[in-house]
């Protein structure tokens, strides 16, 4: 457990979920947690990548953002060419206002019940197909040499049905020119599983300072591998839930 300063005197506990510490070891705990959730973030991610929407106006890292602005900007310009008549083509275009805002202990102050309801939905709900976590050898040319790593990736069946399917969109996203060598090793996930596992790592977290033991009764850990998807996730649940009723009458006015 670390604890990052922040402004105003406050401290930002992160918690490093990626080992054990020896005294946990000396207990049996071998198998650090987010080891254990590898699989859980798999199929969420997968499940992502079904529903884009499942974030709401959320994003993922600088390209996720680079593809939402570039789609922005494209529509904007073809909704000033439409509104404008020829003869005002001097004139400026309409005025845009962007605002910078922050959520003060976003990940703190996550109410732990409604992300839970959020998960049940899009596991249970959205993607309630059994996940089968395949390992891939991939031998790609780099530097004029053949060299080999491992790719995990996540599969549902009625997404990929064929390994032809699967290693096509391996190919096409981000192993292109490789072999794929598939030696069988799968390990399967359903939803009752992983619905097991989140609520253990959302309800359960618990750290130990100065000797004594701490229950995380708000929010979700950071450190945790699942923490910056889940994060998304509760507050793209929000969008769609707080904001969607105001976005529906955007044509109203």
């Amino acid at each position: 457990l670390r604890l990052m300063p922040k402004p105003g005197g406050t401290f930002r506990p992160i918690f490093n979920l990626a080992r054990y510490a020896k005294s946990a070891r000396r207990l049996g705990l071998t198998t650090p947690i987010n080891v254990q959730l590898r699989k859980v973030f798999a199929m969420l991610r997968a499940l992502r990548r079904r529903t884009p929407n499942l974030l709401g106006a959320g994003v993922l890292g600088v390209s996720e953002f680079h593809a939402r602005w570039r789609d922005f900007v494209a529509q904007w310009r073809a909704f000033t060419a439409v509104s404008q008549p020829p003869h005002a083509a001097s004139r400026a275009p309409p005025q845009l206002f962007f605002c910078a805002t922050d959520v003060a202990d976003c990940y703190d102050r996550i109410d732990q019940r409604q992300l839970f309801s959020a998960l049940l939905d899009a596991l249970c709900v959205r993607g309630g197909a059994l996940s089968e976590q395949k390992r891939l050898r991939v031998l790609a040319m780099r530097d004029g040499a053949l060299s080999g790593h491992a790719a995990t990736e996540e599969v549902q069946q009625e997404l990929l049905p064929t390994d032809d399917a699967l290693f096509a969109q391996l190919a096409a996203r981000r192993h292109s020119p490789a072999i794929f060598i598939d030696p069988q090793r799968r390990q399967t996930l359903g939803v009752d599983q992983a619905v097991a596992l989140l609520r253990q790592h959302i309800f359960g977290s618990v750290s130990c300072a100065d000797g004594k033991f701490y229950a995380q009764v708000s929010g979700i850990p950071q450190g945790s591998v699942l923490s910056p998807l889940l994060c998304s996730l509760h507050y793209g649940s929000l969008d769609i839930e707080l904001l969607l009723r105001y976005l529906s009458r955007c044509g109203e006015t």
